[in-house]
Order: C-alpha cells, then sequence, then structure tokens
C-alpha cells in the first residue's frame, strides 16, 4: 500500500492490507516526526532500552514499527502459550536482540512490547508470534507419511536464511511446531513446561492419558500374575499378525482376545466407579419409585464382580467376551449393558474406540516383544480420587523375547 504526503511517496508492506497501510503511515510519520530525546521516544512506546544505545540514530531511535502495541490479540488457535505462568520467562526478552539476516544494512526493530505476550490471556501460539515479529513468513509443506489413520505432517518455515521444521498430524500442528523451532532457535522463547500446555511428543499429554495409562497397568499386572493367559492373547496375537501381514487394523480384528482383555481389565478395575444417569420422567426400579430428575447411579465396581452378572466373576477371564472363550462359548447373557466402563447410549464417552484402539495397540506391541511377570500375585490395593487406580503401582518385569 502506498501513501503520498507533502508530495512524497511512502510504501507500506504487511501480510493484511491493513498492516500494510499502517507500515506506510509509520514510514511517512518517520520522515517528519523527531523525538527530542531517543530515551523519551523509547519510553513513549513502552520500549526497554539497551544498555549500549546510539543516541546520535535517528534510524535507531525510529524502527520499523512505530507503535505495535495497541491492536486486540486474536483468539488462540492451538494450546500453545509462553511462560510457566503466562509471563515469568519473558521477563528478559528485552535482552534478546532480534538477530539481523546476514549481509543486510537494514536497523532491525527491538521486540514488540513484553504486554503482547505476557498476558495469559492473549493465547497466542508460536505461528501468531513469529508473524509478529517476522510478518509475511510463508510455511511449506515438505512431507506427509503413515497410515490413513495415523498420518504425519512435516511443514518448514525460512526465517533470516535458517530453514525449520515440524512434524504433526496435522499441517496445523507441524506449522506450529516449525514456529516453535524458529522462536526457540532465534528467539530464546521457550515453550512453557506445564504438563497440560506440552505439544504432544504427546503429542504431549492427552485429556484421556490417565483413562488409558492406569486400566493398561491393571492389564500388565493381571497378564503378569496369569501366565497362562497371557500366552494365550500373545499366541493369538502372533497367528493374526502374521495372517493380516503386519497390518495393525487387521491384526486387531483377528485377534479378539486383546479386546477381551481390555473388557476384562475394565470390568475388574473401572476407571470410573459409577454411570450416572437423571429419568426424564417418574419410573420405577425393582420396587423402588424414583422421582423426575433424581440422580441415578450404576455403581461399575460390585456390578463387575457380581455372581448374579457374571461366572466366576473374580477370575481373568477375557474369553467371556467373545466366542474365543475356553468352550467356544460366550458366556450367557453377555449383553452391552454389562460392560458400562464408557457409559452407554448417545451420552457415552465420545473417545471410546480411541481409546479402546490405543490399549489394544499398546499390549499388542509390548505381548509381541516382551514376556510379564509381577513380584507378587497378591489383590492390588485401590484407591479412588478421580478415577480408580492402584494404592501403589504394581512391580512389574519386562523380559525382552
Amino acid at each position: 500500500m502506498t501513501v503520498e504526503v507533502n508530495g512524497q511517496m511512502f510504501e507500506g508492506m504487511g501480510p493484511t492490507k491493513k498492516k500494510a497501510k499502517l507500515n506506510a503511515a509509520e514510514k511517512a510519520l518517520r520522515s517528519f516526526v523527531q523525538f527530542p530525546n531517543a530515551s523519551e521516544a523509547h519510553l513513549a512506546m513502552g520500549r526497554t532500552l539497551t544498555v549500549n544505545t546510539d543516541f546520535t540514530s535517528d534510524q535507531a531511535d525510529f524502527p520499523d514499527m512505530l507503535f505495535n502495541g495497541f491492536e486486540t490479540p486474536a483468539a488462540p488457535e492451538e494450546a500453545f502459550f509462553l511462560g510457566s505462568n503466562g509471563n515469568s520467562s519473558l521477563n528478559s526478552l528485552g535482552e534478546y536482540p532480534l538477530p539481523t539476516p546476514p549481509g543486510s544494512n537494514l536497523v532491525q526493530a527491538p521486540l514488540p512490547p513484553l504486554s503482547i505476550f505476557s498476558s495469559p490471556s492473549s493465547g497466542k501460539n508460536p505461528v501468531m508470534i513469529l508473524n509478529e515479529l517476522r510478518p509475511g513468513l510463508k510455511y511449506d509443506f515438505v512431507s506427509e507419511s503413515g497410515e490413513s489413520h495415523a498420518k504425519n505432517f512435516v511443514m518448514s518455515v525460512t526465517v533470516d536464511t535458517q530453514t525449520f521444521e515440524g512434524s504433526g498430524r496435522n499441517k496445523k500442528l507441524a506449522k506450529a511446531r516449525a514456529a516453535q523451532a524458529a522462536l526457540s532457535t532465534l528467539f530464546n522463547m521457550q515453550l512453557d513446561q506445564t504438563p497440560s500446555r506440552q505439544p504432544i511428543p504427546s503429542e504431549g499429554l492427552q485429556l484421556h492419558l490417565p483413562q488409558t495409562a492406569v486400566p493398561l497397568q491393571f492389564a500388565l499386572f493381571e497378564l503378569g500374575r496369569n501366565p497362562e493367559v497371557q500366552e494365550r492373547v500373545r499366541q493369538q496375537v502372533r497367528v493374526s499378525c502374521a495372517q493380516a501381514g503386519g497390518d495393525p487394523q487387521k491384526t486387531l480384528q483377528g485377534a479378539p482376545l486383546l479386546k477381551g482383555t481390555i473388557k476384562e481389565i475394565l470390568r475388574l478395575y473401572p476407571v470410573g466407579t459409577t454411570v450416572q444417569r437423571y429419568p426424564i420422567k417418574d419410573i420405577v426400579i425393582q420396587n423402588y419409585h424414583i422421582p423426575a430428575g433424581t440422580m441415578v447411579q450404576a455403581c461399575l465396581y460390585p456390578l463387575g464382580r457380581s455372581a448374579d452378572v457374571f461366572e466366576d466373576p473374580l477370575r481373568f477371564d477375557p474369553g467371556r467376551w467373545g466366542s474365543s472363550r475356553e468352550g467356544g462359548q460366550r458366556e450367557e447373557g453377555a449383553g452391552g449393558f454389562r460392560s458400562l466402563a464408557f457409559g452407554f447410549g448417545a451420552r457415552q464417552c465420545v473417545g471410546r474406540r480411541i481409546a479402546e484402539n490405543e490399549m489394544q495397540l499398546l499390549l499388542m506391541h509390548i505381548l509381541l516383544s516382551f514376556h510379564l511377570s509381577v513380584s507378587s500375585s497378591e489383590d492390588i490395593r485401590t484407591t479412588c480420587t478421580l478415577i480408580l487406580q492402584p494404592e501403589t503401582p504394581p512391580r512389574i518385569t519386562f523380559s525382552q523375547l
């Protein structure tokens, strides 16, 4: 965009027309606005002076961006933030001037005011922050790999002649990670170390991690203290894997004992100990009148261990959930309402299939690589906070096959 002032033309550039117009206006202002004192100019613009500021240079007093602290921050796109409390790791940003591209004679603008970074509510992700520091950057698609259910994308960005790459399960996340790498290398900006805000190597810690990690811990324990069951599941996985040619999805389909293991673990050790519902009208359950709007809870822990519902309920038997059970038949009355770990109906856990597949895949890889054993076969003492978990983690030995 261009602007004419006193017969002179000033050209501005930016990622949007608005910012290009702003840049042109600033250049025009720079042609006739003069601060008599450089320190006052920096204070007026909310900047911190560096130790060896050259007060003889008008250009140093007036960087490319004269005014940059008045725009309303955009809404966050991804949960990436800087600073463990929103500002602690950025208090020293003024100590790191932006590097100047090799061979450039331009005086580089100092960092924007800390206020645009320090507010936790600003929620700016790495791409947004890098764009403010280096407007107009272009992100390039590098590669795509992986199966349709586990894609991995790689994106790159070039900043000051240096190229940075980032990878992720989608292009947006890959761009964010490329921007993270640039911010870390060029501007010494470190990502927040708060676990809930870490990127997923995790894809960082996921919200459902405890709900899958804890049942897997119980599963490894039960397989370790039931070696005959462990071997039966392993053999079925090996056969299925060979028949599927290594395809994970087909392997899971051909190994029902894997799914049965997860269901059996969630029967004995439900992550959530109850399922709640509120009837929309008065109902009668086992001769008890329940008024509409009353919370009704199904207690999963005693349900999963009830002899009225399950045959030999304390025995760990993944085969009870399918036709691969010893004897060739599943238990009588094995219906969906006996397995309520993820809830049921329209309001069941939306991540059920993801969690089940995640646990089965990890268990499959462990069984193909290791033999499991435990130091004690005694029952695990459990405690329930938000979820059911062991009071003390069981000691499990992994012996490579």
